[in-house]
């Protein structure tokens, strides 16, 4: 009896052990809850350093992926939300009109036109990184993404009579960055020209020449595809003409004695530009004029229009700061390059620290220190290189950019006309516009050529 008590005692102990009662499992989970906190704690704050505080060139890319999503959404919401917004409780009805078409473009375009222009006179005059107003550009992204949801959010509540207004202030906003696009173009055109004449190589040289008879061929075939199928409107004829004599103006002016900064790459990128709106403009008519009307509302040419545009408005942005026919602030090329090159050491480190890289060893302490000195001495440099580009001329752009694509999306601010589902810059006021751009476009590359003989004491 004795033995067998003991044997029913170990057993029930061993039962014990093997089944932990409520407490235990309850101190188990506390346990792991615990560990799993301390685990997405480190993990947040890792997280958190190297969100808060981006490069310059991070920078870049996260105000891209705004203006990117804010352009995508305002393209669905003008095709496709309709059915959808139909059925909430708020916005049905008459209403729903508010929350998508036309309206819900201007709204998302204000916006994020809002955003960017806040920024650039947050950031206007910060001329080196340890300024407060570049720590604006660089830092923060917490509160900018909050700030540009409810800007987004909020301006669905605005009234129809704001989006006139700002239908109106967005036409001169998108005349704005249709000016910095062609100043955009007429300065890569020349430097592209500069670079291969500076080669000194007649290898270089005949490439230069293959690639302005490209751009004249290609240039020459819009202008004959634009009378075949454009020519049964008088005013079609007369747009082309005028093309086709915008072109030998340019060239002859660029190709004679006097104009100094005369040359024939500038010239036939100008004039294949110049061309390229005419034919554009001519797609974007209505069907009694527009001898090929699927062009201009076919899915393809929507994507290729905001595909431009986003193109567009990056290259401006980017070339902003090193430009110096747009801004006289910033560092220079070389300025930039170095600037790049310490906030790439800067990203590295940064990127090490966040995983733990840094904090496994003494030697690796040593390093950190040794890090810490070089980050030091970095940031002085960085101070005295300036700031890469020029920062609130880059909010600027993207605030114009945001205008323009509303102006595409709705016939520039035209809310009487509704556009069709899948179409882009359509109507009469679009035709316009861009012939109006390609007349402007050769009337500063032409002043580009008479500047230099009406005032010979200045540099250009």
């Amino acid at each position: 009896r004795a033995c067998g008590e003991i044997q029913r005692r170990a057993a029930a102990g061993s039962r014990r052990r093997t089944s932990p009662g409520p407490a235990a499992m309850f101190a188990m989970g506390t346990c792991a809850a615990s560990a799993a906190a301390s685990a997405a704690s480190y993990c947040a704050c890792a997280g958190v350093r190297g969100c808060l505080g981006v490069g310059a060139k991070m920078a870049r890319a996260m105000y891209v992926t705004i203006f990117t999503v804010s352009m995508v959404l305002a393209w669905a919401l003008r095709d496709y939300a309709k059915p959808l917004v139909s059925h909430l409780p708020w916005a049905g009805g008459e209403s729903a009109e508010g929350w998508c078409g036309e309206q819900a473009v201007l709204r998302l375009s204000a916006a994020t036109a809002v955003f960017f222009l806040f920024l650039a006179a947050c950031t206007a005059g910060a001329k080196t990184p340890r300024d407060s107003r570049s720590a604006v550009h660089t830092k923060g992204w917490g509160l900018k993404l909050f700030a540009w949801l409810a800007l987004s959010v909020g301006a669905f509540f605005l009234p129809v009579e704001a989006l006139s207004i700002y239908g109106e202030a967005a036409r001169a906003g998108s005349a704005v960055f249709l000016l910095v696009q062609v100043l955009i173009l007429l300065d890569f055109a020349y430097e592209w020209n500069e670079s291969w004449v500076a080669k000194d190589d007649d290898r270089w040289f005949a490439a230069l020449f293959g690639v302005c008879c490209v751009c004249y061929l290609v240039a020459v075939g819009l202008g004959v595809v634009s009378f075949v199928f454009f020519s049964h409107c008088s005013i079609n004829v007369f747009f082309t003409s005028v093309s086709f004599l915008l072109m030998f103006v340019t060239t002859a002016a660029s190709l004679h004695p006097a104009a100094h900064n005369g040359s024939l790459l500038p010239a036939a990128v100008v004039s294949l530009y110049a061309m390229y709106l005419n034919f554009t403009a001519m797609t974007s008519e209505p069907d009694e004029c527009n001898g090929l009307p699927g062009a201009s509302t076919s899915q393809g040419m929507l994507a290729a229009g905001l595909a431009v545009t986003l193109l567009s408005v990056v290259y401006s942005a980017l070339r902003a700061g090193s430009s110096q026919v747009l801004s006289t602030e910033g560092g220079s090329g070389a300025a930039t390059e170095e600037y790049e090159a310490l906030q790439d050491r800067e990203d590295r480190r940064t990127s090490r620290r966040a995983t733990g890289a840094d904090d496994s060893d003494d030697d690796e302490e040593e390093g950190g220190a040794r890090d810490d000195e070089d980050r030091e001495e970095d940031d002085e440099d960085r101070a005295l290189a300036g700031v890469p580009y020029n920062y609130a001329f880059f909010h600027l752009i993207f605030a114009c950019a945001a205008m323009y694509y509303a102006m595409l999306m709705t016939g520039w601010g035209d809310l009487s006309e509704h556009q069709e589902k899948d179409t882009i810059n359509v109507g009469w006021p679009s035709v316009w516009v861009k012939i109006i751009s390609e007349w402007g476009t050769v009337a500063i590359y032409m002043w580009t050529l008479v500047a230099p003989m009406v005032f010979p004491d200045r540099e250009f």
